[in-house]
């Protein structure tokens, strides 16, 4: 997969002005598939909004490792963290994050599962800087919109983006799950491995465990017809015992 590098000084996207329907307090959304080689406190990812305040009028979607404001910068209280799902150095993550206005609740989501749940309250996301002009806030990448509608010099992202979503609704653990399992395999394909124990006459295969999902092992003599070994694994590896087989015996690895 490519995705776009971000020097985290000089490097950012603008975009179209943020639609009013993803202003003031509406539902909304975003996901992000992001590759991140040391996080800081705090590494925009997606922003739109604007800082200066007043609690609750910036949208800034982060990647960074501070307890307060690492994942979602709102400005004031309402900033959210990662909690105990700290950000992955080094690799390529999904990320995630909901706001429902109607349990004023922020949700932010790692690798397809739930990292930190957090009471946002009402927000009032800025849809115009602050001059006199009033000009529409854009959407910004790896950067956040200053007070007067101008991007950030600091807080950029350093990391590279290969994804981004945003929806004006918002995204169930279900749904957000499942685009996480749909492209994962895209991001961090299967590797596996196997060992043979000679003495005592066991294979065992080991590979890449992607988080909440469960696998099972099938088995071949002849790469055509394949056969149930096991079923429902979820720790990324299984010991076979040959029994004595002196014919080849050939294994498959199936996410279930």
């Amino acid at each position: 997969v490519r995705g776009v590098s971000f020097d985290g000084t000089n490097d950012y996207y603008t975009g179209p002005a943020a639609p009013l329907f993803l202003t003031g307090g509406a539902a909304r959304s975003i996901e992000a598939w992001v590759y991140n080689p040391v996080v800081a406190d705090e590494e925009t990812v997606f922003s739109w909004g604007r800082r200066g305040g007043g609690d609750g009028s910036n949208m800034s979607f982060n990647h960074g490792n501070n307890a307060t404001f690492g994942a979602v910068g709102h400005w004031g209280a309402p900033d959210v963290g990662y909690g105990a799902g700290l950000p992955e150095v080094g690799r390529w993550t999904q990320v995630a994050y909901t706001y429902n206005p109607t349990t004023g609740m922020g949700t932010v989501y790692k690798n397809g599962a739930v990292a930190n749940t957090d009471t946002v309250g009402t927000l009032n996301t800025w849809s115009v800087d602050d001059t006199t002009a009033a000009r529409p806030l854009p959407f910004r990448v790896a950067a956040q919109n200053d007070a007067n509608g101008n991007p950030t010099d600091g807080l950029r992202g350093s990391l590279t983006i290969a994804l981004i979503r945003v929806y004006d609704e918002v995204l169930t653990d279900a749904d957000i799950a499942a685009h996480y399992g749909e492209e994962v395999a895209l991001f961090m394909p299967l590797t596996l491995s196997i060992q043979y124990d000679r003495a005592a006459g066991t294979a065992t295969i080991t590979w890449d465990q992607i988080e909440g999902a469960t696998y099972s092992v099938e088995i071949s003599s002849d790469l055509n017809q394949w056969e149930p070994r096991a079923d429902g694994l979820t720790t990324g590896s299984f010991t076979d015992d040959q029994g004595g087989a002196a014919a080849i015996r050939f294994y498959r690895i199936k996410r279930e």
